[in-house]
Order: structure tokens, then C-alpha cells, then sequence
């Protein structure tokens, strides 16, 4: 889902160029180009919104929207600062490429876990090591399934 979607995404982030047929690129995304043209912290970004709407459609918020429960988090990251929003996402990104492994699918996945955020907890044990930014602590060429 997640990479049929990239190309908007993409698009929207302003991360790369618009394509000269967006038509062709959203109905056969070259997706390893794109995914690959768009820098860590973007990719960070789609996997905390991958969790939240996982974590949003499990536990059947009714009628409230997911973009309320991205608003709050938004709020919280920029009252805590950069370190502990650098924390945060690095541990999000982490926890994402461990989930979403290429191996699985997401019916499989929406019975065995929780897709939690990182806890309070878990983000000042990180910053406390030294977390290092998205950039630095992701030097290979990780891609998210979709």
C-alpha cells in the first residue's frame, strides 16, 4: 500500500521532482527510484504514519480521525525538542523496518502486533546513548513493503 502510494507522497513532500507523466508513474510506480530519491527523514516520516494509521484502524477509533492522533504527537515532539524528536523517530523507523520486513503481510501482521510508538521511556533511554540522527544510524538502502 505504502509504495503505490509513493509517488504522491513523494510528490507532496516536495522530495523529488514532479515526474513529466505522473499518470503512468502512479498506475506503474518505479518505486525503488523514488523510494531511493527521497531522503531518511521522509522516509521516517511515512513510517510513523504507517504505525499511527495501523495502530488508528486496530483499535477502531469510530469516528474520530487518525489526523487527531497525528496532530497530538506532532505537538508533543515539538514541546520535547529536537533530541527527543530525533530519538523518536529513529526508534519509529527502527521498530517500522522490523515490522514491515518484506516477509510478511499485513493481515499476518495486524494479529501479531501492536504497531506501538515508542514510549516516553524507551525515547530518553535512546537519547541518554546518544541515538544518532535518522541519517547517521541508517547507512544502508532500507525500503518499506507495502
Amino acid at each position: 500500500m505504502v509504495l503505490q502510494c509513493l509517488p504522491c507522497v513523494a510528490t507532496q513532500c516536495k522530495t523529488v521532482g514532479k515526474h513529466p507523466d505522473t499518470e503512468s508513474l502512479w498506475k506503474h510506480p518505479d518505486t525503488d527510484s523514488l523510494w531511493n530519491a527521497i531522503d531518511i527523514t521522509t522516509h521516517a516520516r511515512i513510517a510513523y504514519l504507517r504505525r499511527e494509521a495501523a495502530r488508528f484502524m486496530r483499535v477502531g477509533k469510530g469516528s474520530s480521525s487518525i489526523w487527531a492522533c497525528i496532530d497530538c504527537q506532532l505537538a508533543d515532539l515539538c514541546w520535547e525538542g529536537v533530541k527527543y524528536t530525533s530519538a523518536f523517530y529513529n526508534l519509529v523507523y527502527k521498530y517500522d523496518r522490523q515490522t514491515f520486513d518484506r516477509q510478511n503481510y499485513f493481515d499476518e501482521l495486524k494479529v501479531t502486533n501492536t504497531f506501538h510508538l515508542p514510549s516516553v521511556k524507551e525515547i530518553r533511554a535512546a537519547m541518554a546513548a546518544g541515538a544518532e540522527t535518522i541519517e547517521e544510524s541508517t547507512k544502508q538502502d532500507f525500503r518499506m513493503s507495502g
